[in-house]
């Protein structure tokens, strides 16, 4: 989808291009416009690229986790939302460092592991908790 808006905006830049360079007969007009179209060709593929794939802040309220990543000053959560798979962080505070090295073991022994965010002194902190299946299915007669 990226991949086809830029296609489309370089298509429409070539079209004013060539539509100026065939009509020129403002050179005012040319000398604004084509720098101007070349600068937002330049900007547009400079933020999608920039800001593409980055992790967010904006914790859902109950997710699966799929990886666990600490790295300070953040501890990093790819987490399985409703839309899909999504990279998130989180602040780095003892609190947080435990919960993540617990279910990150529990990750590794194969166990789903379930986030849910709390907060305390004005602080995000991370609760990750087995998924009890039990509970979630109910009893087969």
């Amino acid at each position: 989808m990226i991949l086809f808006s830029i296609l489309s905006f370089l298509i429409l830049a070539c079209l004013i291009f060539y539509t100026l360079i065939k009509n020129g007969k403002n050179f005012l007009l040319l000398a604004i416009v084509i720098p101007l179209t070349i600068f937002g060709i330049g900007y547009s593929w400079f933020v999608i690229e920039e800001f593409k794939g980055y992790p967010t802040s904006n914790l859902p309220d109950k997710a699966q986790v799929l990886k666990i990543h600490k790295s300070k000053p953040w501890i990093y959560l790819l987490l399985d939302t409703e839309k899909g798979p999504r990279l998130f962080v989180v602040p780095w505070t003892e609190a947080n460092k435990k919960e993540g090295e617990k279910a990150q073991q529990a990750l590794e022994e194969g166990q789903i592991i379930i986030f849910e965010p709390t907060k305390r002194n004005n602080e995000a902190d991370i609760k990750l908790y087995k998924w009890d299946h039990k509970r979630s299915f109910p009893k087969s007669e």
